[in-house]
């Protein structure tokens, strides 16, 4: 549909070039944002927001600054609505959580879960391949689903790492406030400890506990 958008719009000018659709494309993706990414209403009514403010921008500013409207509109809602107009915030726990609720959409949460736990299985074999770790301990929000994730992170592991790390231990570890805070405090701390001799690992681990001595 793209395609054949762009070939009539290419068809008005009668000469195309390689950056011919650079601003539609930014215009486009402004209407999306600013309906929501993924609702198609949301696109539409974006559609008509975009255009209705570009054409009360020139309006007033002056013709020259229409296309400045569509940029300005996009870092505006990029900034205070990153969401869009309809969209909805989602977090990793909601995704956690219908997975493990028992409705219809709950093995398409799954689904994507799975899928996200084998790439996240590559890139960890990559790493692996290249630091070789004793240990790979997995933070963050999403530690939530990790039942959810695991079948396919160890999956994509035992395909794409090293022969040598095939029985390297994964454990997760959950990603609180509190571990957040420590880790960066560990991280500033760190700076101000750099001098020759001093053994970081041991000091970061006594300020921050675990998850500063790894980080």
């Amino acid at each position: 549909m793209a395609g054949g958008a762009a070939l009539l719009y290419l068809m008005k000018f009668g000469v195309t070039r390689w950056n011919a659709g650079f601003l539609l494309g930014v215009k486009a993706f402004t209407a999306a944002v600013l309906g929501g990414i993924g609702n198609v209403r949301g696109a539409l009514i974006g559609g008509f927001v975009l255009g209705l403010a570009e054409n009360y921008g020139s309006a007033i500013i002056g013709t020259q600054w229409k296309d400045v409207v569509a940029f300005v509109l996009l870092v505006a809602i990029l900034l205070f609505r990153p969401t869009g107009l309809l969209g909805e915030s989602a977090t990793p726990a909601d995704l956690a959580a219908l997975a493990d609720a028992q409705g219809d959409r709950a093995p398409g949460a799954r689904g994507v879960l799975l899928e996200a736990g084998r790439i996240l299985g590559q890139q960890l074999a990559a790493l692996t391949s290249l630091l070789d770790p004793e240990e790979i301990v997995v933070m963050g929000e999403g530690t939530r689903a990790w039942r959810w994730w695991e079948p396919g992170v160890r999956d994509a592991f035992a395909r794409y790492a090293p022969r040598r790390s095939h029985d390297l231990p994964i454990s997760t570890e959950p990603w609180t406030d509190t571990i957040w805070a420590q880790g960066a405090a560990a991280m500033v701390l760190a700076a101000s400890l750099d001098a020759d001799g001093a053994d970081h690992h041991r000091i970061l681990t006594r300020i921050a506990g675990p998850a500063g001595g790894r980080s």
